[in-house]
């Protein structure tokens, strides 16, 4: 028991570093107006276990080609996308 509390303890503060990380590292790329094709969106924001978590807070937009902004949403608690 004593090994699978330290493994814990251990897990438990390593998801807080990667977390910092990964809202430092989001921060960072929306700062400098970073885009993503939805494609790659996808994978990266909706379907990661964490950065998902940290997607839910924002609102997102989607743009046509000409970078015309077509719409708002953001990420919902079960992982759907909700109009914003």
């Amino acid at each position: 028991r004593a090994v699978a509390e330290s493994r814990f303890k251990f897990l438990r503060s390593s998801l807080k570093k990667v977390a910092k990380q990964q809202a430092n590292r989001l921060r960072e790329a929306l700062i400098c107006g970073r885009s993503w094709p939805y494609a790659r969106w996808r994978v990266l924001f909706l379907e990661h276990p964490l950065l998902s978590i940290l997607g839910q807070g924002l609102i997102w937009q989607r743009y046509d080609a000409d970078g015309k902004a077509q719409a708002s949403f953001r990420i919902s608690e079960d992982r759907s996308l909700i109009d914003a």
